[in-house]
C-alpha cells in the first residue's frame, strides 16, 4: 500500500519555535546526506517526511512585519496537510513566526527568488548537490534567526 502524506505525523504544532523547527530540517537533512546513495526516488515516507519539513518559502502573514516558514505544499512547516487541501491560517501558527527584513530573506533565498528557499528544479530531494546547497541556506537563516532571536 502506497505511503501518503496523510500517513506522516504532523509536527507543525509540535516546534517550540521557528528555530526548533528549522533545526530539525538541518539535522534531517545532514542526517539524510550522511548516507553514501542520497537518493529520494518515488513518493516513500522519507521524500514525505522532507516535503513536511524542509522551508520551502518564508512567506507573509497577515500580521505586519511577521513571516512564516512553509513546507512545499505552503502548510506551516511540519503540517502533514496536501497542497489544496484545507487553508491554514498562518496568523494561528505563532510558534513558527518569523521577522525577518527584506534583506535577510533575499540572503537566504535560493538565486534572488523572493522568499523562496528551494524552486522546483531544485529542491533538496532531488539530488545530493541541491540537497548540500540547500543545507547551506538552512543554516545561513538559523544565523539569522538566532541573531534576531526570534
Amino acid at each position: 500500500m502506497a505511503v501518503t502524506l496523510a500517513d506522516i505525523n504532523d509536527l507543525s504544532r509540535s516546534h517550540g519555535s521557528a528555530t526548533d523547527a528549522l533545526n530539525f530540517a538541518i539535522s534531517s537533512l545532514e542526517s539524510a546526506l550522511a548516507v553514501s546513495r542520497y537518493s529520494f526516488n518515488g513518493v516513500t515516507r522519507p521524500y514525505l517526511e522532507m516535503r513536511r519539513d524542509m522551508p520551502y518559502c518564508i512567506h507573509g502573514t497577515p500580521i505586519p512585519g511577521t513571516q512564516i516558514l512553509v513546507n512545499r505544499n505552503y502548510k506551516p512547516l511540519g503540517s502533514n496537510i496536501e497542497t489544496g487541501g484545507e487553508h491554514s491560517k498562518y496568523e494561528d501558527f505563532i510558534n513558527l513566526h518569523v521577522r525577518l527584513t527584506n534583506n535577510q530573506i533575499a540572503a537566504v533565498a535560493d538565486r534572488g527568488q523572493s522568499s523562496y528557499l528551494f524552486g522546483d528544479e531544485n529542491p533538496p530531494w532531488c539530488s545530493r548537490a541541491a540537497a548540500k546547497a540547500y543545507l547551506k541556506r538552512l543554516v545561513l537563516l538559523r544565523g539569522l534567526l538566532e541573531t534576531a532571536k526570534v
